[in-house]
């Protein structure tokens, strides 16, 4: 099962970084025809980067418009991000103390987590308008999250795998060298569904990061009014 894993990892990781390339080069080559940001919008590229960091961080758009929908997106993003670096302990070595001290705020964001993914997708099975418009894309990245926290919870409590041999398996695909791995069934379904994930995500609208920076309403700066009616149509990014 071991180098089933691995293959599954490497064909992930693949997966994500040529996707991510691929959007990449599709946002980077799209051309942008005349100056058109989200009025008020910043007039120089410092307001410019703040705005874009205000978006990207602290969802200020969102705040404007539903703010208890923003507060569970922020602090799903939050617990996310702090799931991603509590399990950077597998990945480095030898384990840094920020590593260390995060594992017991990473450890109860999980539950958080998981909570939020469960009321988002309740929230598209009751709510009228949003299921109207969500997909099975919607879905299947919201029951991504769920199958990943709840795998990873129910080893923390019924069925614990070897960490040893967990990391020497994660060391050992970083350096290209995969290793025999024996942990647990229930860690293997958790691994595989991470590797799903991440090879779904550059395809999916979790890249939406992403599209906030190349999106021209959002990092243009608002000198319409400026520019000679010649230049309006053919106006750069910046």
């Amino acid at each position: 099962m071991g180098i089933v894993l691995a293959i599954a990892c490497y064909v992930s990781a693949l997966a994500f970084g040529l996707g991510m390339c691929f959007r990449l080069w599709r946002w980077v080559r799209k051309p942008v025809l005349y100056n058109m940001p989200t009025t008020p919008g910043p007039r120089t590229i410092p307001g410019v980067v703040g705005r874009l960091v205000a978006e990207i961080v602290l969802f200020r758009s969102l705040f404007r418009g539903r703010k208890d929908l923003w507060a569970l997106s922020w602090c799903f993003h939050v617990a996310f991000l702090l799931i991603v670096l509590r399990h950077s302990r597998y990945f480095l070595y030898p384990v840094p103390d920020w590593s260390m001290a995060i594992q017991t705020a990473g450890y109860y964001a999980a539950y958080v987590l998981a909570a939020c993914a469960l009321y988002l997708l309740m929230r598209r099975f009751y709510d009228n308008q949003t299921a109207y418009v969500s997909l099975n894309a919607d879905y299947l990245i919201l029951l991504l999250f769920l199958g990943i926290a709840g795998t990873g919870l129910t080893m923390r409590y019924y069925a614990a795998a070897d960490l040893v041999y967990i990391k020497n398996f994660v060391l050992g695909l970083l350096a290209f060298q995969p290793q025999p791995l024996s942990a647990s069934w229930l860690f293997d379904v958790h691994l595989l569904l991470v590797a799903a994930l991440v090879a779904y995500f550059p395809f999916s609208k979790l890249v939406h990061v992403g599209a906030a920076v190349f999106s021209p309403s959002r990092n243009q700066r608002n000198i319409a009014r400026e520019l000679p009616p010649s230049k309006l149509w053919d106006f750069p990014v910046n």
